[in-house]
């Protein structure tokens, strides 16, 4: 079930971050600056953020290390289609609605690597 925005019904995270300020010994921990980093996901995914971290470094940096166009291709391919697999299969958010838009960004990534792919191959033209 999908709230429209202007709902008057709170999102989850924010419902959970109210329930963290309810109790006095969980204040000091609600006001750590990096508890909002984990809030917007499932508990026992609080680790994720890290996860997209690595994500970002495996497709941005870690290609440098290959010496030839083909290794890298397959490499960036590879990866790609394993991260996506994986967000979409762990569900880690816990509004449908962030979940939802995170899995259509995912998809605009690969499809977006497929067609500079396709543009260097000079499929296109």
């Amino acid at each position: 079930k999908l709230n429209p925005p202007n709902y008057e019904d709170e999102s989850r995270a924010v419902k959970a971050r109210s329930k963290l300020m309810r109790h006095k010994k969980n204040r000091s921990m609600a006001e750590d600056p990096f508890v909002p980093l984990a809030l917007p996901y499932k508990p026992r995914y609080w680790w994720y953020e890290v996860f997209s971290l690595a994500r970002r470094f495996i497709l941005t940096s870690a290609v440098l290390a290959f010496n030839h166009w083909k290794g890298a291709t397959v490499y960036t391919m590879l990866s790609l289609l394993t991260v996506h697999v994986l967000e979409r299969e762990w569900a880690p958010l816990i509004d449908p609605l962030m979940a939802n838009f995170s899995h259509g960004l995912s998809w605009c990534i690969v499809m977006s690597t497929i067609y500079m792919l396709f543009l260097d191959a000079r499929i296109l033209s």
